[in-house]
């Protein structure tokens, strides 16, 4: 699907979820059409996942941090690992893709901010106009693009998957708890989450070559109802959280990998 198609795609789905709140019709000029693309805030974006969430059931229970060991700058690249993370989890957890245990990523692809290269740059003397005196400065310097590092919200992961593992789920159990099943601190309910998180992270640091072995390399945790970010709490909150830089449609197109994902899939 081309880049132009998948904004206008999306700026129909925002529209739609808007409820009336963005009122310009997009489908007569080009002009209009970029004016009322214009009008879209984050604010409206925002109010679009968070209903595609709500109405389709699909709340997400988990947020994964994946910081690449290297610096990686092509996306297309980024979008075939987010296909992996999908099909390594719903493999580990969902080995027989039961419908009612099929678990559910979206992803989000960010930028660290720009740096500046300093390869084949030199430090010269430059003349510091208020003192007037000569300073080593830098020559040649260019400024390059951020590298990538992605998020993703992970939906619920039925708590029968724990409590009667299959054979990989268990496999797992074993090799993160030291191979005599489930301590039974654990077995209570309010650590099930803390269960489900450890074997995120035991799967796909296995499994996913692009995953470093750095603590830093990976972060999955529990979405936290008492946690909020920019007003908004519990899962809300982190969907505010992976959309803060969502602030026009183009920025959908950019951040969202709507290929392997399923809120807003393309």
């Amino acid at each position: 699907m081309s880049k132009e198609t998948l904004r206008k795609q999306y700026e129909e789905r925002i529209r739609e979820s808007s409820n009336g709140f963005i009122h310009k019709d997009s489908s007569s000029s080009l002009g209009k059409r970029t004016e009322w693309r214009d009008e879209i805030s984050l604010e409206h974006i925002r109010h679009a996942f968070i209903e595609q969430y709500d109405g389709s059931g699909l709340i997400p229970c988990f947020l994964i941090t994946n910081a690449y060991y290297y610096k990686e700058y092509d996306r297309e690249v980024v979008v075939r690992n987010n296909e992996r993370m999908n099909r390594v989890v719903n493999d580990f957890f969902n080995q027989y893709d039961r419908e009612n245990k099929r678990i559910y990523i979206d992803h989000f692809i960010e930028r660290y901010e720009d740096s500046y290269d300093d390869e084949g740059s030199r430090k010269s003397p430059v003349l510091n106009t208020i003192t007037g005196e000569y300073e080593l400065d830098w020559c040649n310097r260019e400024k390059k693009q951020g590298s990538f590092h992605s998020h993703h919200l992970v939906s619920c992961i039925p708590d029968e998957i724990i409590i009667q593992p299959g054979k990989r789920v268990m496999n797992g159990i074993n090799s993160v708890y030291g191979g005599n099943g489930l301590p039974a601190y654990l077995r209570y309910e309010e650590r099930i989450e803390e269960v489900k998180c450890d074997l995120l992270d035991y799967a796909l640091r296995k499994r996913c070559e692009f995953i470093g072995n750095s603590e830093k390399s990976l972060d999955v945790r529990p979405i936290d109802p008492r946690r909020s970010y920019d007003c908004y709490s519990g899962w809300k909150g982190a969907v505010a959280y992976v959309t803060k830089n969502m602030t026009s449609v183009d920025k959908i197109v950019e951040i969202y990998d709507g290929h392997n994902s399923n809120i807003l899939k393309e």
